[in-house]
């Protein structure tokens, strides 16, 4: 516990500063890349949708095989930092085919780089997810390495937003623009990581024996998992309002530019969103302490639907403005949804520890990263197919009102409906700061 007390800002931030380069292979990559390879390459949409769920079922693979073996490494420099190391090198590569394709690029060429990038981000980001829950033990210093972690995300997310608009009106060329974020990646990340290995400590487990119950061929593990009632809550909360959060992400830009017709606003909206998100991050770490990680998320999630709800209002009277505005006020829950979930996440895993599953944080990342890339994969693949399946057609300037009214609902409605079940799960979770502690008295007495 003195280890996790003594933790300094400095170390906190060097752990969160490779989340700026890494976050363009989240929201920018749902959100930039399918519309670009559909309105550029002519990837039709239905196509798109069936690319993304195919890389997501791959992930169900590879997720869970980095994050067990991740937990059960042990090297001179930890656990985590080597999986890191091995896996920055496709992660560039895959980065640099997407953002940066050559001209005869098609689906087949954006399926093939999308599994290389994405298995290397997987090598990176569940080990580095776990690493960020060891670092401390305490039930609100781990909500501050969070909220520094998904910060540093929303800074990477704008600065991917803007950086290809400022240079595709500097240079006239959005395949210039869209190579730009490739580029800024390639320098970025093995800077930060590089930062992030030489100042953060990557412990070992207290015990060598700590992974008993995961021995391949062996059910003990998971069944410890399955038994783990606040992960089974967490998870499947995580997991809808994933959704929810999926579909208006994987949806904007095609919404802004064929439901509001106002394509040239879909930068400075994006901006607004992330920029509020952002800027409210210290907001929700503030009231968690006051209200408890799952009743401040749960809030966040209420506010949002009673934002959000009017986006129709807005495609009715066709008035981007009230669309606007509705962006900035809904992005002020984006920090909350960002920084508590994960946090919550670090004090079930103590649950899984005091009833003897072992350190093993990597493998719970790992089902938690499943979790975030089913969400946008099962929220972008069949919108995309409903869309393609009613007669969407980007070549066209105007949609059908059928395609308009679609486009709307599943951009809107849709998810307010989702992050209502959310609420219903998450409201009456049990894992508060008081038990936490608790789990963790256990865990040491154990360990004594």
């Amino acid at each position: 516990m003195a280890e996790a007390e003594a933790l300094s800002r400095k170390v906190i931030w060097a752990y969160a500063q490779p989340a700026m380069p890494l976050a363009v292979l989240t929201i920018p990559f749902y959100v930039i890349l399918p519309a670009y390879y559909i309105e550029v390459f002519g990837v039709s949409a239905s196509v798109m949708g069936f690319a993304l769920i195919a890389l997501r079922l791959f992930d169900g693979i590879t997720d869970p095989v980095a994050g067990f073996l991740s937990d059960r490494t042990r090297t001179r420099f930890g656990r985590r930092k080597p999986w890191i190391i091995a896996g920055t090198p496709m992660v560039l590569a895959g980065v640099v085919m997407l953002f940066a394709p050559p001209a005869d690029a098609d689906a087949t060429h954006f399926l093939i780089w999308s599994a290389v990038m994405t298995v290397g981000w997987t090598m990176v980001i569940v080990p580095y997810a776990a690493w960020g829950a060891e670092l401390s033990d305490i039930y609100h210093q781990r909500t501050r390495i969070v909220g520094a972690r998904e910060a540093t995300i929303l800074i990477g997310t704008l600065a991917a937003i803007l950086l290809p608009e400022m240079v595709t009106s500097i240079t006239q060329s959005r395949a210039t623009g869209v190579s730009s974020i490739a580029w800024a990646v390639g320098i970025l990340l093995p800077i930060t990581i590089w930062l992030c290995l030489r100042q953060v400590p990557d412990r070992l487990p207290a015990r060598r024996d700590d992974h008993h119950g995961l021995d391949a061929g062996s059910g003990g593990g998971w069944r410890i998992i399955a038994q783990n009632r606040h992960f089974r809550r967490l998870i499947a909360a995580y997991l809808v309002n994933g959704l929810a959060n999926g579909l208006p992400v994987s949806l904007f830009i095609l919404f802004v530019t064929y439901a509001l017709r106002a394509p040239e606003l879909a930068g400075p909206l994006l901006i607004a969103y992330f920029l509020a998100g952002l800027l409210s991050v210290p907001v929700w770490m503030r009231l968690s302490r006051r209200w408890e990680k799952h009743h401040a998320w749960s809030r966040a999630m209420m506010f949002s639907c009673a934002i959000f709800i009017f986006t129709p209002v807005a495609v009715w009277l066709g008035d981007p403005m009230i669309f606007a505005v509705i962006c900035t006020l809904s992005g002020l829950a984006l920090g909350a949804d960002l920084s508590l979930p994960a946090s919550i996440q670090a004090d079930v895993i103590d649950a899984d520890t005091a009833a003897g599953g072992g350190e093993r944080a990597g493998l719970y990342f790992a089902l938690w990263s499943i979790a975030s890339k089913f969400a946008g994969a099962l929220s972008a693949g069949p919108a995309l197919i409903a869309l393609g399946a009613l007669g969407f057609d980007a070549s066209l300037p105007q949609q059908t009102t059928t395609v308009v009214i679609a486009l709307t609902a599943l951009y809107s409605v849709v998810p307010v409906i989702l992050k209502l079940g959310a609420i219903r799960l998450m409201w009456t979770f049990t894992l508060g700061q008081g038990e936490q502690q608790r789990l963790r008295d256990t865990i040491a007495a154990a360990r004594a």
